[in-house]
């Protein structure tokens, strides 16, 4: 486990992530137990996940970790011929970094994918989701965060 990390853990999110967060194409709504992630004009795509684990590097940075609720899962497609769907497989449980929070204001956050293929980043237990979504992976699963403006 990366040493920055949160050894003890919660399901309690910080209470600054809760509401929701749009850049105008997608958003990530926080509840106390659940965060959903929906992208304009991707329906498929679109997911709610059970909060599971949270676990912070920093005052104002970290991870949470997501179990897909039945029947909100994202469909993923190869885009490389013919657009086939990509199954999970399993792979249910989900990381969302965020970092730099200004409550009420914005905070950057994406969730994870592979940076190597950019396919899924899903894991199948929750033990290997805590352990793939830490600090020190972070450059594995980010590269980029954007920016999301908090909306009332």
């Amino acid at each position: 486990m990366d040493p920055v990390d949160d050894p003890s853990g919660s399901t309690e999110i910080d209470p600054r992530l809760i509401g929701t967060w749009d850049s105008g194409m997608d958003r990530y709504i926080i509840t106390a137990t659940a965060v959903s992630y929906e992208m304009d004009g991707y329906g498929d795509m679109n997911w709610t996940g059970t909060i599971r684990w949270v676990s912070n590097f920093t005052d104002d940075a970290g991870v949470i970790i997501v179990q897909y609720q039945t029947g909100k899962e994202p469909t993923y497609y190869d885009y490389h011929g013919e657009m086939n769907v990509i199954p999970l497989n399993g792979r249910i449980f989900q990381g969302i970094y965020y970092d730099d929070i200004k409550p009420f204001i914005s905070t950057a956050i994406s969730h994870a994918i592979d940076l190597a293929t950019y396919a899924p980043a899903e894991k199948t237990t929750l033990g290997a989701a805590k352990a793939a979504f830490t600090m020190g992976n972070k450059g594995d699963y980010i590269g980029f965060q954007p920016i999301y403006p908090y909306k009332p």
